[in-house]
């Protein structure tokens, strides 16, 4: 189930296929997302340049 917060409430999706759209967002940015140790080594990168 996925949980949906706007402006006019909370809406709730648990349909299969919109349930897979949702996982397939998810995976996506998994995938683009930097490992916590490359994350904490650019964060210092960018301090270290100001």
């Amino acid at each position: 189930m996925v949980e949906l917060d706007s402006t006019h409430g909370s809406e709730f999706i648990d349909s299969a296929i919109q349930l897979q759209k949702y996982r397939a967002q998810l995976d996506a940015m998994r995938d683009a997302a930097l490992s916590p140790r490359a994350s904490c080594d650019f964060i210092r990168a960018i301090a270290d340049d100001l």
